[in-house]
């Protein structure tokens, strides 16, 4: 065999090498592009006490709330979905252990909301966060400390 041809298939034997040698490597994601390998921890820079919103657990209340609307206007019924959020299995377990008393206390609080209550962006903020700490007491009155970080009408419906 001539030098020259030995020289050409020694050349194509370590090219062909070196691309199963990338190929293998890509295929055992040696080489993974930005963003998909896994992440290191970050360092927390919540303050104590503050929810880890990262961590957020969310109960769904049962069935929907149904109540009345004080006062007069167009709508005279509110139905609303509600799920409730909390930074630990503890606060979850006991925001389902104590469900009804939740619900009625939600329920008593609606009822005495009006349509034109409802009506604004602004005042559903407010009444979601009223909503909030008094889910919070109730827990609070159930002996558990740690409270639930938040509460979100996942639907909401006036007639």
């Amino acid at each position: 065999m001539p030098k020259g041809l030995i020289a050409l298939l020694g050349g194509l034997a370590v090219l062909m090498l070196a691309t199963l040698g990338l190929v293998l490597a890509m295929a055992t994601g040696v080489f993974t592009p930005p963003g998909m390998t896994p992440e290191q921890p970050a360092e927390s820079q919540q303050e104590p006490g503050e929810p880890d919103l990262e961590q957020a657990r969310y109960v769904e209340l049962e069935q929907p709330l149904t109540v009345n609307l004080d006062g007069d206007g167009p709508a005279q019924y509110l139905e609303a979905e509600v799920e409730i959020a909390a930074a630990s299995h503890a606060v979850t377990e006991a925001i389902e252990t104590h469900q009804a008393a939740i619900r009625d206390e939600l329920m008593l609080f609606l009822a005495d909301q009006s349509f034109a209550t409802l009506n604004s962006a602004e005042q559903r903020d407010d009444l979601r966060e009223e909503a909030l700490e008094r889910v919070n007491t109730i827990l609070n009155e159930h002996g558990v400390e740690e409270p639930a970080t938040g509460l979100y009408f996942t639907r909401l419906v006036m007639q």
